[in-house]
This record gives structure tokens, C-alpha cells and sequence, in this order.
């Protein structure tokens, strides 16, 4: 019963407790579903499917860890789970949760079974859809596989990305949290930072801020890890009123339709709009081209 926790992360017994939740990185699972529903028509029945199949053992596995403590006579798999944490994991676990809750210092000075003793509950599955970086792992290209839709951003894409996210928020059985909806970060998808890119001369058209935040509308997460430029030096004044506007905008969306947004603008020094980040320095991230904040 999560009501019994109270401010302090404790039970009533005053066992500490951790709760956790989970979310995945997920883009070639999605792909192949994507691949297997073919049309718009199928995302309610073959995606609801195939998103079912794949979460489900995931919480069985998260309901049995949550049910017991280190010393509990809990079903003998997850005691035994549990018993190959090692003291690493125990260290860094708890130098997290005293960085939370620095009054149960005293606590643990005193009792060095306080983290033995824990209590582990789950809160639930972030159901979202979350690219990574391997080679099939891209959103916007699993979206691409659907045959409305042409190239992401273009026409077909609204109407994909609110079909996905109305089935990752209705998921039956599955006890979710979290955003439960299509992450779009341009840095972390390799087909967004593609598609950032492209001109006219390429076949299509480019990627711009309005584009993602018109997208945003029926799933989520907002304007996520888009370069802009960071050398406006002398402009100052006009590029922090264009980054205000379009701040107000993603607020101005999140407040009508009542759902959680964000915006992630990583400002990259020396750059011009136009021009590509550099960001080989770091392995979650791709690089893409520095966006207008007027397109």
C-alpha cells in the first residue's frame, strides 16, 4: 500500500523503501511492429499486440522484485535476484537516496542493516516509445515504415504519432507512469538529425522547431534536444525574445491540452543557424544541424 510511505521514503515499520519505476529504450522493437502493422489501420491491434507482449514479462519481473525485501521469504527466484546486488550497487545506492534524503544520515551511521532491510516498490512502466542510437533504434524511422507516411514531418506523421500514443496511454494490464507517449529528441534519434538536414534539393523538406512542436500536440515530449545557435553575441536582445516566444509556445500547449512538456534547447558556442553541432565528444548524442528559432 503506497499510502503507508510517508515524506521520510519509510514504511510504517520504518523500513526504508525505494520505489522505482521503469522506462526503456525501445526504437527497434517499435520499428518491427511498425513494420508488422504496414498502414495507420493495424496500430490499434498489431502495435497494441506486439507493445503488450513485450512490456508484460518486463512487469511480472518488476512485481515480483517490488514484493519482498533482501531478508524477506519472498518466491525463491527473485531472494535470490536480490542477493546478487553486490556491495558497489548497495554504495551507490545509498549515497542516491541520502543525496534525497540527507535526514536519514543519523539512520544509517547507526544501523548498517537499514539498506539490507529495504523495501523495493514499483510504481510503474514508462510506456513511452524512446529511441537510441543503434543502428534500427530511430523513432522517426520506424514511423517512416508505415505506409501514410512518407518522410517524418511530413503529411501522415500527426496522425501516426497520435495513433501510437493513444495505445501506449490505454496499454491494458499494464501499470503505467511517466509520459507514456513518442519521444522525439533530434540529438539522440539518427533519422531526426538527418531529417535536420535536408533541403529542397534533397527531395524534402528540412526539420524546423515548428515541425516538432506541431507534433508534439498529440504525443509528446515537446522540443527536445534541439542545437540552436549560441554565437549571437551581438544580437542578444532578438535571441533571447525568439527563445521566450518559443518557450511561451511549448507553455501554451502544455496548458491547453493539460499535458506535461518540455524544452530542451542546448545552445552550441561559435555556431550559426545552419551549421552543424559538434557533439562528437559525447556517445548519447548525435550531431544534427543548429536550428532557427523563426522556422
Amino acid at each position: 500500500d503506497d499510502s503507508a510511505i510517508n515524506d521520510t521514503g519509510k514504511d510504517d515499520n520504518a523500513n526504508l523503501v525505494v520505489q522505482f519505476a521503469i522506462g526503456l529504450e525501445n526504437g527497434s522493437v517499435v520499428r518491427r511492429l511498425l513494420q508488422d502493422c504496414g498502414s495507420l489501420a493495424n496500430i490499434d491491434t498489431v502495435f497494441r499486440q506486439g507493445m503488450l507482449k513485450a512490456l508484460l514479462p518486463i512487469q511480472h519481473i518488476a512485481k515480483s522484485f517490488s514484493s519482498v525485501s533482501r531478508t524477506s521469504k519472498g518466491p525463491e527466484d527473485t531472494r535470490n535476484a536480490l542477493e546478487k546486488i553486490d556491495n558497489e550497487f548497495q554504495e551507490v545506492l545509498l549515497k542516491n537516496i541520502l543525496q534525497i534524503y540527507p535526514e536519514l544520515v543519523d539512520d544509517f551511521t547507526t544501523d548498517s542493516n537499514k539498506l539490507s532491510n529495504a523495501l523495493f516498490r514499483f510504481i510503474g512502466i514508462d510506456t513511452s516509445v524512446n529511441p537510441s542510437l543503434d543502428e534500427d533504434g530511430s523513432i522517426a524511422a520506424a514511423l517512416e515504415c508505415l505506409e501514410e507516411v512518407n518522410q517524418f514531418g511530413g503529411p501522415g506523421t500527426m496522425a501516426a504519432a497520435a495513433a501510437i500514443t493513444s495505445v501506449l496511454q490505454s496499454l491494458e494490464d499494464i501499470r503505467s507512469t511517466g509520459y507514456c507517449g513518442l519521444m522525439l529528441p533530434v540529438c539522440e534519434d539518427q533519422r531526426l538529425a538527418q531529417l535536420s538536414t535536408f533541403t529542397s534539393k534533397d527531395g524534402g523538406s528540412g526539420l524546423g522547431i515548428v515541425h516538432l512542436l506541431n507534433i508534439s500536440s498529440v504525443c509528446g515530449v515537446g522540443v527536445d534536444t534541439v542545437p540552436i545557435a549560441g554565437n549571437n553575441i551581438n544580437d542578444r536582445t532578438k535571441s533571447l525574445q525568439s527563445l521566450r516566444s518559443l518557450l511561451l509556445d511549448v507553455v501554451g500547449l502544455a496548458e491547453r491540452w493539460n499535458k506535461p512538456l518540455t524544452l530542451r534547447a542546448i545552445p552550441c558556442p561559435g555556431k550559426k543557424e545552419g551549421e552543424m553541432s559538434e557533439f562528437d565528444d559525447s556517445p548519447h548524442m548525435v550531431n544534427a544541424k543548429i536550428f532557427s528559432l523563426d522556422d
